[in-house]
């Protein structure tokens, strides 16, 4: 007799697709000079981790660290400059 194995269904992740529409948005709002409205858009990209979210950030790779991190700093950086650059 054969063992049968249970197949698993495939799991379809947005994040990336959904990082990069909202990443996009905010540096076109960046771009526009709407700057209320591109820390909102890029805030939002990182809601949407972009790489695997089964592993957690302290054992991810390092490059993977640093891009979230300086997209953190780049969106903070903005939101200072959204309260005080007017």
């Amino acid at each position: 007799m054969e063992k049968q194995t249970a197949i698993k269904p495939t799991v379809y992740n947005f994040n990336k697709p959904a990082y990069v529409i909202f990443l996009f948005a905010g540096i076109y709002f960046l771009t526009q000079k709407d700057f209320s409205q591109a820390v909102i858009f890029l805030g939002l990209a990182l809601v949407f981790d972009p790489f695997q979210t089964t592993i957690s950030f302290n054992k991810r790779p390092v490059y993977q660290q640093i891009w979230l991190v300086v997209h953190l700093c780049f969106t903070l950086v903005l939101f200072v400059v959204m309260i005080f650059g007017k």
